[in-house]
């Protein structure tokens, strides 16, 4: 359910920020969601933070990317308070990290970084 909700507040915020976006199979797999025009942004969300899931996450955007065949700014998506050990390795990735927070049965995005995001080049 938490990973349904994510999608929704971030679809809604894309939509409210002009991105068109998608979460289509591509092969088999699924992609949570990505940006459809440039910049092409692609998201993968994690519901947890623990170590494990930040390396599945990372994998994930890396094959995605390649799934769809061109370059993307990857983001990982996850809640607030990763370890600062870990979100700085991410970031020497080159992947960006957008936080949310659970807020009774809504998620709030950190609007700000997403705004960012969709006007970096």
């Amino acid at each position: 359910r938490l990973h349904g909700d994510i999608w929704k507040a971030l679809s809604t915020a894309l939509k409210t920020l002009k991105r068109p976006h998608a979460n289509e199979r591509v092969s088999q797999y699924g992609p949570d969601l990505y940006t459809i025009e440039a910049p092409h942004l692609l998201f993968e969300f994690k519901s947890q933070v623990r170590p494990k899931d930040v390396f599945e996450g990372v994998g994930q955007l890396s094959i995605y990317e390649r799934l769809l065949g061109q370059d993307y700014r990857k983001i990982l998506v996850v809640p607030r308070g990763m370890a600062k050990a870990l979100s700085d390795v991410v970031g020497a990735l080159d992947i960006d990290i957008l936080e949310f927070e659970v807020k009774g049965r809504s998620i709030a995005l950190d609007t700000n970084a997403l705004r960012r995001l969709v006007r970096k080049k």
